[in-house]
């Protein structure tokens, strides 16, 4: 009895907190692989990354920060399929997927801890947006609401957890 009422209280809180993140940014993409705090085997492997654009055939800006600034380099672009991916939801999403090699420069020496990078994607437009990303417990959030029958942006505004991933490398 008590697990039902903390599960019951709990979606309670996601559902505002949905409710909250839907109206702030109803048209956001989101990035689901790879997944924040993600580790690969060396820098030099090609990292897919999978999600949804707001836009049909937007070209996403994947970008990576480069160490010790703010500046936010190009490392490749990403075309959003034309044809919705989400049929008969409110709000279209639109698949897209495209494997990366991220630039070398992007990368800092975490010394015999290998590498870490910082990415994200950008849907350019009037107001160029940050698509959304998810942890682990994100990704598994998100499964939730929509096996639950949640719509893809409110269950992704209420899963998400940030607009950037972090990434390392082994070598």
């Amino acid at each position: 009895m008590h697990d039902t009422r903390r599960r019951v209280g709990d979606r309670a809180a996601r559902g505002a907190r949905t409710a909250i993140l839907a109206l702030a940014t109803a048209t956001a993409g989101c990035v689901l692989g790879p997944h924040d705090g993600q580790v690969f085997a060396n820098r030099t492997q090609a990292i897919s990354f999978i999600g949804y654009a707001s836009k049909p055939s937007a070209t996403l800006d994947i970008q990576c920060r480069r160490p010790g600034t703010s500046s936010w380099l190009m490392a490749s672009t990403a075309t959003a399929e034309a044809g919705v991916a989400n049929l008969g939801e409110t709000t279209p999403l639109y698949y897209f997927q495209r494997s990366v090699v991220v630039r070398s420069d992007c990368w800092l020496s975490q010394g015999e801890f290998g590498w870490q990078t910082q990415v994200r994607i950008r849907e350019p437009g009037g107001s160029a947006s940050t698509l959304y990303t998810f942890d682990e417990e994100g990704i598994l959030c998100l499964n939730d609401e929509l096996g639950e029958g949640e719509e893809w942006v409110p269950a992704g505004a209420a899963c998400q957890t940030g607009t950037m991933l972090t990434l390392s490398a082994n070598g």
